[in-house]
């Protein structure tokens, strides 16, 4: 999934939603 996030062709909402959701948990990790 997270390549799917890497991909900006990508303009689902829910994916979008989804992908900063999972960068925001990243960046929490870090």
């Amino acid at each position: 999934l997270a390549s799917l996030c890497n991909h900006q062709l990508v303009s689902d909402l829910e994916i979008s939603f989804f992908c900063k959701n999972y960068w925001l948990m990243v960046e929490i990790k870090i």
